[in-house]
């Protein structure tokens, strides 16, 4: 797994599809009722220097149709809803065909079952490029590295794992991670580019660094606690910063929580965020 870009990230387009096919679908059932309500004819639009004139066609021979003053403008707009909703049934109706002819033909686990089917003895030759969940979590939980470096006198407290973190609020959100089956790697050392050279860098111990196995992202979760207390806020916002300017991002691939003495993290916070970011 130390050459994370050879794996292909998870399939996510039938999901995308199946959403897809949904608002479409839901769209098409308003767009037929809406036209099952609307006025008969079309409408003809005229321009003169800056007049602009509309006109209501009904079929009945008259290839101008029938001037519409001022006063019939809703009759116009309406009109004019009709041509692009009759216009818009007819794409909705050739995606979807598109759509549900890729799900039909569409299947993304044949190449991940070219190494699963193969004998072990011929997998342990191969470097595969796909891999399914649980191949996956497997190898990216076996990656090797050495964490911040422990302090044997400073204090410390056990998760439900036995592994060793710094505060009760590490705890409870690795408890956590844990039982909602996250990966994760705890004071992970990441390297983030400066731009200035391959090599080139800051060295970085990630709290958190989690995995979402849907989607096969990567996340840095950190947790500030002691936010009442000015030297530390001062220190969460420079690491935010520094976070920040070498692309991880609040919100896309970098998650925040903190605390106060007052206000501590709570379970339900927790929660809330592993499901929105890591399932």
């Amino acid at each position: 797994m130390s050459n994370r870009s050879k794996f292909l990230y998870a399939d996510t387009v039938l999901d995308q599809v199946e959403i897809r096919i949904k608002e479409l679908s839901a769209l098409l059932i308003e767009k037929k009722a809406a036209l099952r309500n609307a006025p008969e004819g079309s409408l003809r639009i005229a321009q003169s220097g800056k007049r602009i004139q509309y006109y209501h066609k009904t079929g009945d021979g008259n290839s101008q149709g029938k001037y519409l003053p001022r006063k019939m403008d809703k009759l116009a707009a309406a009109l004019a809803q009709k041509d692009y909703d009759q216009k818009l049934v007819k794409e909705i109706e050739k995606e979807l065909e598109a759509l549900n002819r890729l799900k039909k033909n569409y299947n993304p686990k044949e190449i991940t079952r070219i190494y699963e089917e193969m004998h072990t003895n011929r997998q342990n030759l191969v470097n595969p490029n796909a891999l399914n969940d649980d191949d996956f979590e497997k190898a990216w939980l076996s990656f090797e590295y050495e964490g911040l470096p422990v302090n044997k006198d400073a204090p410390y407290f056990l998760t439900r794992k036995n592994e060793r973190v710094r505060s009760k609020s590490q705890v409870l959100i690795a408890d956590l991670l844990n039982e909602l089956e996250i990966p994760y790697r705890y004071d992970f050392p990441l390297l983030i580019k400066n731009g200035k050279g391959f090599s080139s860098g800051t060295l970085v111990y990630a709290q958190f660094y989690c995995l979402n196995l849907r989607t096969r992202k990567e996340y840095v979760w950190e947790n500030f606690s002691d936010m009442d207390n000015p030297s530390e806020a001062k220190k969460a916002v420079e690491r935010v910063s520094l976070y920040n300017s070498h692309n991880y991002i609040c919100g896309d691939n970098l998650i925040t929580t903190m605390e106060t003495s007052e206000q501590p993290l709570s379970e339900e916070q927790i929660k809330n965020i592993a499901q929105k970011f890591l399932k």
